[in-house]
């Protein structure tokens, strides 16, 4: 994405392990991404400040938990998303409804 021309990004990791090793994977030219450790649960993210939330497996993840796991995180990524902004959720674990389910119980 980046390479794309989206510079605006930010990304987490539950475990300080995990953004460590995407800060290498990124690479040193790509310093203005933001990458920080957070549980998705609970995203030290200021309210309506992410314009489009990308989702590749995370939420698959949580939802292997339990239901309340993805509910939580599903309101903390609604809380964090933009007035008419975007979610994208690329998932192959939950099935569509229950994902688009998981939102709507906010």
């Amino acid at each position: 994405m980046y390479d794309d021309g989206y510079w605006d990004m930010l990304a987490f990791d539950y475990s300080d392990e995990g953004v460590v090793r995407a800060k290498q994977l990124f690479g040193p030219d790509r310093d203005n991404i933001r990458l920080i450790t957070a549980d998705a649960r609970d995203l030290p993210i200021e309210d309506a400040s992410i314009d489009a939330p990308l989702d590749k497996g995370t939420l698959d993840a949580i939802y292997i938990t339990g239901k309340t796991c993805l509910q939580d995180s599903t309101k903390e990524i609604t809380r964090v998303t933009a007035p008419g902004g975007v979610i994208m959720c690329i998932s192959r674990v939950i099935e569509p409804a229950d994902l688009i389910g998981a939102f709507d119980n906010k």
